[in-house]
């Protein structure tokens, strides 16, 4: 039977043959398609990722020709595939332990190649780090690609080696039943094995939703089909008959024997037709001068937006607008006049039939914790404060948006929080601050880090231009050794760090559960408290006074189930959830009441127009709660001059909303139109 094989030479090293196979292009389609690049950024985690891949499957045949050539085989070519492909050779493997190594070799290379990758990303257990000498964006970017690359190579090399048939018919499994067994009970046993193993990662892939899992559900189909004997005749057959009807050239084969090229061919090997890939000088010049563009070129010209007949909220005025037309030009609100406005032409005019134009959201209290922030910014929010990243991820989100990547809200950076002691304080991910700044390991000896310590924490945060330093006065309350009313820095660390912030300009926010530590914050000069669930009412009037604003992020704190019981509950988290929510509604209560200014921030806890309607649960009017998401938090976080209302010169952030939110604030959670700086980010909009 004829089989499919389509390849170029790409080099030769030390007499070994190096080919590329067609399959290694469907794969980056394959990719390409997962991933769907829409900026420069995208383009370039594509390419780190594609080169991450194919050094994983070079080590992979690399790996399978050291193994051969150490069984005494000669190796004539090593050929470069994701999905397989078929060719010949003279004589196999007789031995089991050989078979078993060569079929092992590859994975084994690939899953080295994974593990030390990751390890070296793995800030605190590398010797190295490039942390601390890359920029936040460019650092970022490659941990996403090596986190994908990571496990792409892992969860391949761990199927091949059970699954997949490097010899003649025998991959581990199968060589293993073989043994015992005839190659026929083998063949059969290794395509049931298959197919589960399919089954299973479809569940996988499609529960999980990822786009990585995904692509490796559709190279493992191709794979698991390709390797087996039964399925692999349907295959051959298949390809050949397309091949020949779009006009490829088939290559018949010169032996009875027919095994996958997941292994080099052997010695004897048949010099087999190939073209030869010419043109890498041209090739590499094309790419470094296509990335240099992209590196260097602005942001494209945006067109003008008309959004008309808008029914207006503006953040700042206590009444709506009615019938209003708002000009968008330069990523500016150009102008908001009434709708006889006439629009310049070719203008982009977007008839909004009445619904209600908002400014954008902003939320006071979030995590920038993925570099995909879409989901976010589809619900409203163009505005985040980010209150700890890993690796300093939210300033490299920032720095994104910065760039003009239209999928990135704006982001206000707090980079890693003020802690008393960096090894046993239970915040995940917190240790990864030794790899950005590795002068601060000898942090980890102590029992507390001390004034000194918390100085150098706040100076480390600055030396990478964070907007706010975040410090906790009170521990956290999702772990059951951890009272969160108790203390965590002392007075003097909590005054060390504000002075050490007012150095440069920077505010300080406090994440306080407890009266004592609000108290104390505030008395050192923080401009924000975060959570303040058993604040008392002498601290909050300490807090109008000083005009320290409140971000209680109820959203955070899930309404209690009224089936649970108390009293009977195993659960002692979920007592404590219920009790903590019942306060932060009563602490955000009597602030409001007190005129303490109350801020939107959702910690997380869901969106940030689940937060506005919490906000209205406990008093507040819709439009003070839509205030206190706008220009209220704007004005507080010393952006107003920039973003939080509607009105000319400020930048261009706005939604959409298609209901009215002053007579039902659940609207909030209707966002139709998203506009992030002048671009159109979301539309959710009835077509015409």
């Amino acid at each position: 039977m004829g089989s499919f094989r389509t390849s170029w030479r790409v080099g030769r090293v030390n007499g070994v043959e190096i080919r590329l196979h067609v399959s290694m292009l469907v794969m980056v389609a394959f990719l390409s398609y997962a991933w769907l690049p829409q900026n420069r950024w995208d383009w370039l985690f594509l390419l780190m990722l594609t080169t991450g891949f194919f050094i994983g499957i070079l080590l992979h045949e690399v790996g399978h020709a050291l193994a051969a050539r150490w069984c005494g085989l000669a190796v004539t070519e090593v050929v470069l595939w994701p999905m397989g492909e078929f060719a010949t050779w003279r004589r196999s493997p007789e031995k089991l332990g050989h078979r078993l190594s060569i079929c092992a070799a590859g994975p084994l290379a690939s899953l080295l190649f994974s593990l030390a990758l990751w390890a070296f990303w793995m800030e605190d257990l590398s010797p190295v780090s490039l942390w601390p000498y890359l920029d936040p964006v460019w650092a970022n970017l490659t941990y996403q690609a090596v986190s994908v690359v990571v496990f792409l190579n892992g969860v391949l090399a761990i199927v091949n080696l059970l699954l997949v048939e490097p010899l003649d018919g025998g991959g581990m499994l199968t060589a293993l039943l073989e043994r015992f067994f005839t190659r026929r009970v083998a063949g059969t046993v290794s395509l049931v094995v298959g197919i589960l193993c399919v089954i299973g990662l479809s569940v996988l892939a499609f529960a999980g939703g990822g786009s990585a899992l995904s692509v490796l559900w559709l190279l493992l189909i191709a794979g698991i089909v390709a390797f087996n004997p039964h399925s692999r005749r349907w295959m051959l057959l298949g390809t050949s008959v397309l091949a020949t009807r779009v006009g490829l050239r088939q290559l018949s084969q010169r032996h009875e024997e027919v095994t996958p090229a997941c292994l080099p061919a052997l010695e004897q090997h048949p010099r087999h037709r190939s073209r030869v890939l010419v043109g890498w000088g041209v090739l590499a010049l094309v790419i470094l001068t296509g990335l240099g563009v992209l590196m260097t070129r602005g942001p494209a010209a945006l067109p003008v937006l008309v959004l008309e007949h808008a029914n207006l909220i503006d953040g700042v005025s206590n009444t709506p607008q009615r019938d209003v037309t708002v000009v968008v030009a330069e990523g500016r609100i150009r102008a908001v006049s009434p709708a006889t406005f006439s629009p310049p032409v070719g203008a982009t005019r977007l008839d909004l039939k009445g619904r209600w134009l908002l400014p954008g959201l902003i939320d006071a209290h979030m995590h920038a914790a993925s570099i995909d922030m879409s989901e976010l910014r589809d619900s409203g929010m163009t505005t985040g404060r980010s209150m700890f990243t890993a690796h300093y991820m939210d300033v490299a989100l920032r720095e994104r948006h910065r760039r003009g990547d239209p999928d990135i809200p704006e982001i206000l950076a707090a980079g890693y929080p003020v802690v008393p002691n960096i090894g046993t304080f239970p915040i995940p991910d917190m240790a990864a601050i030794y790899g950005d700044h590795p002068q601060l390991k000898d942090l980890r000896k102590g029992a507390d880090i001390g004034v000194a310590g918390v100085q150098r924490l706040v100076r480390a945060n600055l030396d990478r231009h964070v907007d706010v330093i975040k410090v906790f006065a009170t521990n956290r309350a999702w772990f059951l050794n951890s009272d969160p009313r108790g203390r965590a820095l002392s007075n003097e660390q909590l005054a060390a760090a504000v002075a050490e912030a007012r150095k440069a300009g920077v505010p300080v926010a406090v994440h306080a559960y407890g009266d004592d530590g609000v108290a104390a914050a505030v008395r050192a000069g923080v401009s924000t408290v975060e959570h303040g669930v058993y604040v008392a009412d002498a601290t909050l009037a300490l807090m109008k006074a000083r005009g320290v604003c409140f971000v209680p992020t109820i959203s955070a704190f899930p309404q209690p189930d009224p089936t649970e019981n108390r009293a009977v509950d195993a659960d002692a988290l979920a007592a404590r959830r219920q009790e903590m929510a019942a306060s932060v509604r009563d602490s955000s209560r009597r602030a409001r009441k007190m005129g303490v200014r109350v801020l939107a921030g959702t910690d997380g806890g869901g969106s940030i127009g689940d937060e506005i309607v919490e906000l209205v649960a406990i008093g507040m009017t819709p439009m003070e709660a839509i205030q206190a998401a706008t220009s209220r938090s704007a004005d507080a976080l010393g952006i107003s001059g920039r973003t939080g209302s509607i009105r000319q010169g400020l930048e261009a952030d706005l939604i959409v909303l298609d209901g009215n939110p002053l007579e039902d604030i659940k609207a909030v959670r209707k966002v139709v139109l998203v506009v992030n700086d002048g671009r159109i980010a979301a539309n959710r909009l009835p077509a015409k």
